[in-house]
């Protein structure tokens, strides 16, 4: 062993007692290689298990009749205190960019099990305003993007759609404030040729609001476009 090699593992050795490794959600002191959250919070999380599902799921259901989607998805249940809530919560508001790609690369696992109608042709995630992007850092979707392309293979487009109205976060916003809040809020930066089947990525699905807005834009411009939809969290029963 080198004394390169040496140095740098005492290094991550004396960083991890400086500043030790806790769970997202308990805080509780983790190993240097776990994964953003102890196992019993890991353990908490409710999985949707939607790649295994025949039938029409609750989010299959959210859309219907407000926007034609080819296929939806969601990694796990969204619950208010639950450690899913802590770990996104992480992504969006600790500088942890290295979760959403953690994220990604689990869903984009579990996508490859899923069954499409037809192959997907480009990943795009859900724009955020320039403005929150600046003081953010990053967009958490491209985040979970990059994750899950590397995983699936596929290309990612992040300018093919931009948020033109900046809106205060939607946390605390009723299910119908949060429908008025999505109209009229993106537009469509640059052609889409020549992709045929698109996958617009989320980190959280709550009231649909956002996929719709995006799904209509979509379909107004390019009519024989097909999309899909994928996030890391749903909201809904």
């Amino acid at each position: 062993m080198t004394q390169k090699i040496i140095l740098e593992k005492y290094l991550d050795a004396l960083s991890h007692v400086i500043f030790p490794n806790t769970c997202a959600h308990c805080q509780t002191e983790i190993g240097r290689f776990e994964y953003y959250m102890c196992h019993a919070c890991w353990e908490a999380i409710s999985h949707t298990h939607y790649e295994h599902y025949q039938d029409i799921t609750t989010l299959d259901r959210l859309f219907f009749g407000r926007v034609h989607l080819q296929s939806t998805y969601s990694l796990f249940h969204f619950e208010e205190g639950n450690p899913i809530q802590s770990l996104l919560h992480t992504l969006k508001y600790h500088h942890q960019e290295k979760v959403g790609r953690y994220l990604g690369r689990i869903l984009g696992e579990k996508l490859r099990i899923k069954s499409f109608p037809s192959p997907i042709d480009l990943v795009v995630p859900v724009p955020i305003h320039p403005k929150k992007e600046f003081h953010r850092g990053y967009n958490q979707c491209d985040s979970i993007c990059r994750g899950l392309a590397e995983t699936m293979k596929l290309p990612i487009d992040r300018k093919i759609l931009k948020k033109i109205k900046y809106n205060s976060s939607q946390t605390k916003k009723s299910k119908w404030e949060r429908l008025e809040n999505s109209k009229a809020n993106f537009s469509v930066y640059k052609t889409l040729t020549p992709y045929q089947h698109i996958l617009i990525v989320d980190d959280v699905i709550t009231t649909g609001a956002t996929i719709e807005s995006l799904g209509k834009l979509l379909v107004q411009e390019y009519p024989s476009l097909k999309i899909s939809v994928a996030s890391i969290a749903f909201s809904g029963k």
